[in-house]
């Protein structure tokens, strides 16, 4: 609805992180939460927390709390954890407060 839309530039200034909430849906197997950490850090993020929740023998859906410097670093990061062959999908969910 872009009655509701409003621009939004970051500032190059600020130098702290700012924590965003990535979902991830991925395959359920052995080694997938270990290399979805080690995409964040290498793409220099600070993985805040994580929860799992498995739908099935085959799917699983994780919630990522990351902390990125801006929306370059975030798209840097969402890159690197899509590049898991085991990744099927990968959101950014809104924050509601």
């Amino acid at each position: 609805q872009p009655d509701k839309c409003m621009p939004l530039i970051w500032d190059d200034s600020i130098k702290e992180d700012f924590s965003v909430t990535l979902r991830v849906y991925t395959a359920n197997s052995r080694g997938t939460i270990a290399n979805l950490a080690a995409a964040v850090t290498e793409a220099d993020g600070n993985l805040e927390q994580i929860s799992v929740d498995d739908k099935d023998a085959q799917l699983s859906v994780l919630t990522l709390q990351i902390g990125v410097h801006g929306r370059k670093h975030l798209a840097d990061i969402m890159r690197s954890i899509k590049k898991n062959k085991a990744v099927s999908k990968i959101t950014r969910l809104k924050n509601m407060a």
